[in-house]
């Protein structure tokens, strides 16, 4: 089959998506807006097919319309697809949509939906319809299923799975050689590895860190990740007296978040809005740490009270702080609910499972449609 995938390259999730795929023996291109991509990305061929600032405020983004269609329409041309993914429900569905080739599959990622058609008009208009004329709409999230009804998908156009993560790649073991990088000796560590972006408010976990040093004075604290918000975060902490136990390791490849984890004892997540489950959250599973997130999104499904970590207060540093201690302080409950994560991970989260569904939808639509223009 040749699939093409329409998603922004510089995500390790489109790239994940691509190379499963690919090495599935399935030709796959991948179509992106943004002229970063990630290294890795073969068998699965790539294209960039906007290389302007422009920028993306929406108006600016209609201005690329008919240049972008015109090239997305001319690689359908040479290279006719058998079916179409966008991955997100903004511009790479409306691309989708516009390019008159059906079948097409779409794909929210999260503020796509929580935040952008909220924002504007426009985008509600052409998201809903892109959507509404999708094949076939997959989501990883339990309450987006209802937010989809509300822009006029049917239920029985809605798939609900799960992204999957490597849990080969991402698996539990000691680092030795990171935390000795990290130069942090024998102290436990709490990480944060979502992005220091608005949405994600790593400063509640900043704002965190004085009690939990307080109590447990062997702690340390790594910050993963280059957002807008980092060199604030940076220098929220000098201000909190706390950079000599925080470290903040900016972008990380896989091979090194894979190492991070591994040596970390306990995983936070500070998100104000998740899809499903995060995939750094479940990267985090899959190395068997106790994880402790914010009781938003479908976050208590993932992390049942007890179970495999904690829930707290969207933006509670004081919360956070309490449940960070609590674990600090039994390290037999910390490797319980590690295990317990590693498991859920492993049946639920699993990404040859949850792709190899997908790839029965993509053959199953492409026998059903004629595939043309």
């Amino acid at each position: 089959m040749r699939l093409y995938i329409l998603s922004d390259t510089a995500a390790p999730h489109t790239r994940r998506w691509a190379r499963w795929f690919a090495k599935r023996g399935h030709d796959v291109h991948v179509v992106s807006f943004n002229p970063g991509s990630l290294p890795g990305y073969a068998p699965a061929i790539v294209y960039s097919i906007w290389k302007s600032a422009l920028g993306n405020a929406l108006p600016r983004r209609i201005l690329k319309v008919p240049i972008i269609l015109a090239r997305l329409r001319g690689l359908f041309r040479d290279f006719p697809p058998d079916l179409v993914h966008a991955h997100s429900a903004g511009g790479y569905a409306w691309a989708a949509m516009l390019s008159g080739f059906r079948p097409y599959v779409v794909t929210p990622w999260g503020t796509d939906l929580l935040v952008d058609v909220e924002q504007s008009r426009i985008n509600r208009l052409l998201t809903g319809s892109a959507l509404r004329r999708a094949a076939l709409v997959t989501t990883d999230a339990f309450h987006f299923v209802e937010i989809l009804g509300g822009l006029g998908v049917a239920v029985e156009r809605t798939l609900v799975h799960t992204f999957g993560t490597d849990v080969h790649h991402f698996s539990p073991g000691p680092d030795e050689g990171e935390r000795l990088a990290l130069d942090v000796g024998d102290s436990p560590i709490v990480i944060s590895t979502r992005t220091p972006n608005p949405v994600h408010d790593v400063e509640t976990f900043i704002q965190a860190i004085p009690e939990i040093h307080m109590a447990f004075s062997s702690a340390r604290f790594v910050v993963v990740g280059d957002g807008i918000d980092r060199l604030r975060l940076e220098a929220l902490a000098e201000e909190l007296g706390v950079s000599d136990v925080t470290r903040f390791t900016g972008m990380v490849d896989e091979e090194r978040m894979r190492r991070l984890l591994r040596a970390s004892n306990i995983y936070v997540s500070t998100s104000t809005m998740d899809a499903g489950l995060a995939g750094s959250t479940a990267e985090a599973m899959a190395t068997s740490l106790p994880v402790i997130q914010t009781d938003n999104s479908d976050n208590a499904y993932w992390t049942p009270e007890g179970q495999g970590g904690f829930l707290f207060e969207t933006g509670d540093p004081k919360g956070l702080a309490v449940a960070v201690c609590q674990l600090l302080g039994d390290s037999a409950l910390c490797r319980q609910m590690g295990e317990c994560n590693r498991q859920r991970v492993k049946k639920e989260y699993n990404m040859d499972i949850e792709l190899a569904r997908i790839e029965a939808e993509y053959e199953r639509l492409a026998r059903e449609s004629d595939g043309g223009q």
